[in-house]
C-alpha cells in the first residue's frame, strides 16, 4: 500500500473509557507506534474512572475529556468525542481492543480511497487466553472473517426483500474497531440509543446510498469470557435491537426453545471434541455448555419478544 497517496492527512482516534484497567496502557502504547503517514490525534472520553485510567493517559500524548458517568451513552459519547476532534477520518475503539500490529491504522483507513465508503470495520480476534468456545465464536462471526468486502444497497426494494438475517449481515458494523468519514458523520451522526448505535449507523448509511467496508487486515484482539448471566442479558438486548432494526427473530416462539437448545448444545460439544489445545479448558467449557445454550437461546427469544410487545428489556442497563 502506498501510504503517501492513500492515507488521509489527519486521523482522529476516539476511545470512550471507564475504569479501563492496566491493559489500557498497552493500547495507548500501540497507538503511539503506528506506521501511518498521517497526523494522528487520540482523544479519550472518560466517564468517571476511579482506577488508574487517567493516570495512564497522562503518560501519553492524548487528550482527555471527562464527563459524568450518568451522561454516558454509546452513541452520544462517541458523537461528543468526534465533535472535539478534527480528523477527516475518525477511528473508534473500545478501551479493551488491542491492535495486533503497527500497521493497524494504515490498514483501517485504506478502504476510504473509495469515495463511496462511509465507514470501515476491522477484524476481531479472540485474545490468546480466551476459552475454546469464545475463540470459535469470535472466529466464525462475520467480523472474524479473513475475507474483505464492501457492502452497499443497490436497490431499496431488493434490500427489503432480503431475509432479516441477510439484512443484518449486510449492515454489520461494530465500534469495537471501526473508522468513519467525518463528512458522512456530519450528515448521519450515531443515534442516541442505549445500545447498538453502531449497527444502526451502518443500517442508516447504507440506506442513504453509502458503502461500508470490512477490512480484515486491520485487526484487534478483543474477546470476553463472560458469566452465563451476562451472556443471557447481552443476547436479550442484542436481539431486541435486531428485531427492532431488521425484524430478525431467530427463536420465533417458546416452542422453538427446546429444539434450539438441543441443537446448540450438540453443536458446541461436537466442536469442543474436534478442537485442539488444552483438554482441561475444553472440559471446563463442556461443563457449561447446556446452561450456556439455554441462556443464549432464551435471550434471543426474550429480546425479540420484548420488542414485539413494546417493552424495552431491563437488561439494557447491565450491558
Amino acid at each position: 500500500m502506498n501510504l503517501e497517496t492513500e492515507s488521509p492527512s489527519h486521523i482522529s482516534v476516539v476511545i470512550p473509557t471507564k475504569n479501563a484497567g492496566p491493559e489500557f496502557e498497552h493500547l495507548l502504547e500501540l497507538l503511539c507506534h503506528q506506521e501511518v503517514k498521517s497526523n494522528v490525534e487520540v482523544l479519550v472520553v472518560d466517564s468517571g474512572s476511579k482506577d488508574t485510567t487517567l493516570e495512564i493517559c497522562r503518560r501519553y500524548p492524548v487528550r482527555v475529556e471527562s464527563i459524568a458517568s450518568d451522561q454516558f451513552g454509546h452513541g452520544r459519547t462517541r458523537n461528543l468525542g468526534i465533535s472535539l476532534t478534527s480528523g477527516e477520518i475518525i477511528c473508534l475503539l473500545t478501551q479493551d481492543a488491542l491492535p495486533t500490529d503497527s500497521r493497524f491504522l494504515a490498514n483501517l483507513v485504506q478502504p476510504f480511497s473509495n469515495q463511496d465508503v462511509a465507514g470501515v470495520v476491522g477484524r476481531q480476534i479472540a485474545k490468546p487466553d480466551a476459552s475454546p468456545l469464545t475463540v470459535r465464536d469470535v472466529g466464525r462471526w462475520i467480523l472474524g472473517s479473513l475475507q474483505s468486502r464492501v457492502s452497499r444497497i443497490t436497490s431499496q426494494n431488493q434490500f427489503e426483500e432480503l431475509p432479516p438475517i441477510e439484512q443484518y449481515l449486510l449492515c454489520a458494523f461494530d465500534n469495537v474497531c471501526s473508522a468513519i468519514r467525518r463528512s458522512v458523520w456530519e450528515r448521519i451522526p450515531f443515534p442516541d440509543v442505549l445500545f447498538g448505535e453502531d449497527i444502526e449507523w451502518g443500517y442508516r448509511v447504507l440506506r442513504c446510498g453509502y458503502a461500508v467496508a470490512y477490512q480484515p487486515d486491520a485487526a484487534v484482539y478483543h474477546s470476553h469470557d463472560r458469566p452465563i448471566r451476562y451472556q443471557y442479558q447481552r443476547m436479550t438486548v442484542d436481539h431486541y435491537r435486531l428485531c427492532e432494526l431488521f425484524g430478525l427473530e431467530t427463536v420465533p416462539s417458546v416452542w422453538h426453545i427446546p429444539g434450539a437448545v438441543v441443537r446448540q448444545t450438540v453443536g458446541d460439544l461436537r466442536d469442543l471434541l474436534r478442537m485442539g489445545g488444552s483438554v482441561s479448558a475444553r472440559f471446563r467449557d463442556a461443563l457449561r455448555v447446556p446452561v450456556r445454550s439455554l441462556a443464549h437461546v432464551a435471550g434471543q427469544y426474550r429480546g425479540a419478544r420484548a420488542y414485539r410487545r413494546g417493552r424495552v428489556p431491563e437488561e439494557r442497563e447491565a450491558v
